[in-house]
């Protein structure tokens, strides 16, 4: 949906089946490493999305670098509620009938 609106699309640790998906699309680079090391320049990219990274602190540090100024950053950040009371959880659970 993305690689055919986009004049090129960089894709960090994509998943398998992303590379299937986009196996014909001459736009788009996989690449392997971290968010930290990304391979592209500073300042060079028009947006990002960033979805599930281990330090999301890091994350947002070395993606702003490489954003145009202005540019958007969608970030999908995950919530464990493990460490939280049944009460909490339950809460949680019921909130979302309303979100």
């Amino acid at each position: 949906m993305v690689a055919q609106k986009v004049g090129h699309l960089h894709l960090l640790d994509a998943l398998v089946v992303a590379r299937q998906n986009l196996a014909h699309a001459s736009n788009v680079s996989f690449h392997l490493g971290s968010v930290g090391d990304m391979p592209v320049d500073d300042n060079s990219l028009d947006f990002t999305f960033s979805h599930q990274v281990p330090d999301t602190r890091a994350a947002i540090r070395a993606i702003a670098t490489k954003l145009k100024v202005g540019a958007p950053f969608l970030a999908y950040l995950c919530y464990a509620l493990d460490n939280r009371s049944w009460r909490y959880r339950a809460i949680w659970r019921f909130s979302k009938l309303f979100r």
